[in-house]
């Protein structure tokens, strides 16, 4: 037996982005939060909570070639605010009080995809409100766990309970969990390929909007559209933590200045005086340290913003479907601990513009040099704050997520020079012209929010309305990013099915749920050419199979997928081959796709069937296979916070041609700890020692991301040589003597109007069944040795003018 090793192969990574707007640590943070666990996040913007190990995304020469080809009729400029004078970027958000631009950043390229290929967009200049999916969905979901309201769907299996984060443990101290701690490029692919969501903002559940970035009570300073009950714990919150708590913090000198300084008299109750001071001065009374940035909405993070486990909650009620996540070449090439290294790639700029050209937003990672909105830069930074255009010349570690929503070749590299007392700022001006149009999520300024903005005696604006910050050009929330940083890191693409044809009712067979950190290939010595994957599924229902999904891992992959029904135990490839071929679709690039099927799959309520999937791709010249296994790592262990993944035994699988089909169940194990006697981890002996107590608990492998998709089917009835087939599996047995000498007659039959062709899927069932459709006769020719015969019976009745197409599979076995 060989040993098997685990290998990156490429860069699903996925750098966590906590989003460079969190509010500084102090002015939100729980002081419960560990002094170890501070000083380890303290320095880092939040990009080492979940740091991947290693990133290299391959652009072979046959890829970049293919790329670079397709751009030679690319137009000059595309702007998808004013495209053909249509505009299908919604308004910009903002993501205070949390770092979740990760989120913002790939909803806003989902959101832009679906308005393009549906149409929606509105005339260029006007405000495009036609779609808003939900954050906080998709943050929750992310670090959630798979609980039992989830498994009334069907689609999540009650064995794989548990799986994912649990932050119970944190429910008293940190409520906000899922929200605080960024996320990785990928975690959107498997939260919105499981079913998940995309939800939208405004869902109502019980009478309130669950799924809007708000907490439960709307606690935001800039909004007083509260209840009376709202509005009395905003205060007292106020009391308690910005004065109170503020207070006992500093000396008595300083107390009594600080005090003085809001008009405060010596001696004077506090309470009582506080009581005056806070309902006249509502605004400027919460802001006693003057945050340019954190004031406005600082305290919503105290609000309820957790989304209940209840079944209602978990109805996954999809906006949309999502059909193909994948990732674009990338000029930076290596993330480990000696940082980032990056190569020039003109592959990547111009994959990045085929896709805007395409009408999709494109999500990025860069180094942001703000910490928040507002944040005074002077002459330090990446950004030029007077043309809101940023070029970094080094490639850092990457600390923010955004979204890409147009390009302009002809934009000059001028734009991004910085100067330092009347000094060009060396390394500020970039190689060559050219730039990204970027949005945002740290808020805009609109005509809306000055209106209804409040005025203070110096002519401030306090602005009320939620999404209002002064930040990018012209305050819109827009900035440039130079084709040539050398941060620009994990740029990918989410492109969901047009809404009249994205399936309705679906049903998903799938086994991983964990969520995702990156994928990696599982290797074996010397067996390139034979590796395959499977999952074995049960139907939950009658329903027929419209599509698969599958990982890939390299660009340029090919994947060849069969479907067989009722497998032996130990071998996913035995059983009747359920499509006439297998089906071959060929992708440009790494991601998680979803395969549609032509063939009709229909399979009946509790019937076994297993998704055979195998990904080839040029290596070293010549043709490999891979597999691939999802794996998470639980950086906040130390905080409590579990990671589960649940592999049962017969559900994923693997092959090679020297050990056969192989339980992914018996592997997962081995394959966790190959993370660290192969020292693959990159994190560090003693990074890891400080976040897990337990190491053996930091990494977690989960089952192959291998899904099938399909909808609730009323079978038709049919009669086959006497016995009735309702489109699963059937077998027919038949005596050999029999068939030897006058062959067997089966009639065919239905009681509906019911058209009938037979396919046959093997040389020997073509060469001895023989199908007359005129009289429904089906024939095993005289002669047919003993053995199986596997044939489909494609059913096409019409009703009410249309087509009801069903495929009964059945085996005919002469023994």
């Amino acid at each position: 037996m060989k040993k098997n090793h685990l290998k990156q192969l490429t860069g699903w990574m996925l750098t966590a982005i906590m989003g460079a707007s969190l509010l500084p640590q102090g002015v939100y943070a729980k002081p419960v939060r560990s002094e170890v666990y501070e000083e380890l996040i303290a320095n880092a913007a939040g990009k080492i909570n979940m740091m991947p190990h290693a990133f290299q995304q391959i652009t072979s020469d046959e890829t970049e070639e293919k790329i670079l080809s397709a751009s030679e009729e690319l137009p000059a400029k595309v702007d998808l605010r004013n495209y053909n004078g249509k505009n299908y970027v919604p308004p910009v958000k903002l993501q205070s009080p949390f770092g979740s631009c990760w989120s913002f950043a790939i909803n806003a390229a989902m959101e832009i995809d679906l308005l393009y290929d549906n149409g929606c967009g509105v005339t260029t200049g006007e405000e495009n409100n036609n779609l808003d999916l939900s954050e906080k969905a998709l943050c929750w979901y992310a670090y959630d766990q798979i609980t039992p309201s989830d498994t009334i769907s069907g689609n999540f299996p009650s064995g794989q309970l548990g799986e994912g984060f649990d932050h119970s443990a944190l429910k008293e101290v940190e409520p906000t969990f899922p929200y605080e701690h960024g996320g990785s490029c990928f975690m959107p692919a498997s939260v919105y390929m499981a079913g998940r969501g995309p939800l939208l903002e405004n869902e109502e559940i019980d009478g309130w909007n669950p799924f809007a970035y708000r907490g439960k009570n709307g606690w935001f300073l800039r909004s007083r559209e509260e209840d009376e009950a709202a509005e009395a714990a905003r205060k007292q919150f106020v009391k308690e933590i910005y004065y109170a708590d503020y207070l006992a913090r500093l000396s008595d000198e300083e107390k009594v200045q600080t005090l003085y300084d809001k008009g405060y008299k010596e001696g004077e109750d506090f309470e009582a005086w506080f009581d005056v001071y806070y309902d006249e001065n509502w605004t400027e009374g919460i802001n006693i340290r003057n945050w340019s940035y954190s004031y406005s909405n600082g305290y919503a993070v105290y609000d309820d913003w957790t989304i209940p486990d209840q079944p209602e909650y978990r109805s996954y009620n999809r906006a949309a479907v999502l059909k193909d996540y994948y990732l674009l070449p990338s000029m930076t090439k290596q993330l480990n601990e000696s940082g980032m290294s990056y190569e020039y790639d003109p592959a990547c700029i111009e994959a990045i513009k085929q896709e805007i050209e395409k009408g999709h937003g494109v999500y990025i990672s860069i180094r942001a040099d703000q910490s928040r909105p507002g944040d005074p830069l002077g002459d330090r930074g990446y950004l030029n704050t007077e043309t809101w255009a940023q070029y970094c010349d080094q490639p850092l570690i990457t600390t923010h997520a955004v979204c890409i929503v147009g390009y302009d070749d002809g934009y000059a590299k001028e734009n991004f020079t910085r100067t330092a007392d009347g000094v060009e700022v060396e390394g500020s001006t970039p190689p060559e012209d050219g730039a990204f149009i970027v949005r945002n999520s740290w808020g805009c300024v609109t005509e809306e929010d000055i209106e209804k903005a409040i005025k203070t005696e110096d002519g401030t604006l306090l602005f009320t309305t939620p999404d209002a910050s002064q930040w990018g050009i012209d305050d819109t929330g827009y900035f440039y990013l130079s084709y040539y940083d050398k941060t620009i890191s994990f740029p990918c693409v989410a492109v969901c099915y047009p809404y009249e044809e994205a399936p309705k009712e679906e049903l998903i067979a799938q086994y991983d749920l964990m969520g995702v950190n990156e994928y990696l290939l599982i290797d074996y010595e010397n067996a390139h050419e034979s590796m395959k994957a499977a999952n074995v599924f049960t139907a939950a229902e009658d329903q027929k199979l419209s599509s698969i999904a599958c990982a890939t891992i390299a660009p340029d992959t090919s994947v060849t997928c069969q479907i067989y029904l009722d497998p032996e135990e130990n071998d996913p490839e035995s059983g009747i081959p359920l499509l006439s071929e297998p089906v071959v679709s060929d992708f440009l690039y790494t991601g998680y796709h979803r395969i549609d099927l032509d063939d009709t799959v229909v399979l009946k309520k509790g019937s076994r069937y297993s998704v055979v999937i195998q990904g080839k791709y040029t290596k070293d010249g010549g043709t490999a296979a891979n597999v691939v296994v999802p794996v998470m790592y639980n950086v906040f262990a130390y905080r409590g916070v579990k990671l589960t993944s649940v592999i049962n035994p017969g559900e994923s699988w693997l092959y090679t041609e020297q050990e056969g089909w192989q339980d992914l169940a018996a592997k997962k194990t081995d394959l966790e700890n190959s993370f660290y006697k192969d020292g693959i981890i990159s994190f560090g002996e003693e990074f890891i020692k400080q976040v897990c107590p337990n190491k053996e608990e930091f990494v977690a492998v989960d089952n192959s991301p291998i899904k099938a998709f399909g909808c609730s089917q009323n079978l038709q009835k049919i009669t086959v040589g006497g016995k009735t087939l309702s489109g699963s599996d059937f077998t027919i047995r038949l005596n050999k003597k029999t068939v030897k000498n006058k062959g067997t007659k089966l009639k065919v039959a239905s009681k509906e109007k019911t058209v009938i062709t037979l396919e046959t899927t093997d040389k020997k069932s073509r060469k001895y069944l023989k199908y007359n459709a005129k009289k429904g006769i089906l024939k095993l020719k005289k002669g047919a040795p003993a053995g199986e015969y596997a044939i489909f019976l494609d059913l096409a009745a019409t009703k009410n003018g249309t087509y009801d197409a069903d495929r009964a599979a059945v085996r005919i076995v002469v023994e």
